[in-house]
């Protein structure tokens, strides 16, 4: 074989080496452009998670009121709750811890309009916890309704009655009841206060100025 077709061989056959090269390189890239779309989707989705009751909800409601301390037994003990117009129970947001982690048992008398609405004998340990707290120093108290039920569901806009129960001494109690509308604007309202089975040697005063503001969400 002579020189020059022996030169021509060894070129073309680099050639091929190199040609080759570059075609597995391309190959290369094809299979790795091939996933992008899939990570691509996957980027674009959107998180898988819940969004918080707080984000679903129309608002809050404040409810305050005064709170005096009475030097008797078989006083002090508050409970504060929600209930639709008709009256059914929504949620509670504040009791007693004495009354709310079994008290009633042993006094009868204790917030008996909070404890049948409620059906506290039903409650849950983590209602208990939730709800039952130290009692109250005397003073200006305010809580908070995130404007959802027992369950933590977002309640509907529309009115509700917030009430506040009060022993006063042994069965004479003070029950405060008032109305909010949950919108789409601001709004406040003053409640009215009935007692039962008023002791007119026992009547001094346990909770007075009570009252709620809701705030929707927007603002």
């Amino acid at each position: 074989m002579k020189k020059g077709e022996i030169k021509t061989i060894a070129l073309s056959m680099g050639m091929l080496v190199v040609l080759s090269g570059c075609s597995m390189k391309k190959s290369s890239n094809v299979s790795n452009n091939a996933k992008l779309p899939s990570n691509s989707v996957k980027a674009n989705q959107s998180p898988s998670y819940n969004s918080s009751v707080s984000e679903q909800t129309p608002g809050s409601v404040k409810i305050q009121y005064n709170l005096s301390s009475i030097p008797k037994i078989a006083s002090n003990q508050v409970a504060v709750w929600i209930e639709d117009p008709q009256g059914k129970y929504i949620k509670s947001i504040y009791a007693s811890k004495f009354t709310a982690t079994g008290g009633y048992k042993q006094r009868s008398e204790a917030l008996t309009e909070w404890v049948k609405k409620s059906t506290w004998k039903n409650a849950t340990k983590n209602e208990i916890d939730t709800v039952s707290g130290a009692t109250q120093s005397p003073g200006n108290i305010n809580l908070t309704w995130n404007c959802t039920d027992e369950k933590g569901t977002a309640v509907k806009q529309g009115k509700y009655i917030y009430v506040v129960e009060g022993n006063i001494y042994w069965g004479s109690r003070v029950l405060y009841k008032g109305e909010i509308q949950v919108g789409e604007s601001t709004n406040t309202s003053t409640a009215k206060a009935s007692y039962v089975n008023k002791d007119s040697k026992n009547n001094d005063t346990l909770l007075k100025n009570v009252s709620a503001e809701f705030t929707p969400k927007h603002n």
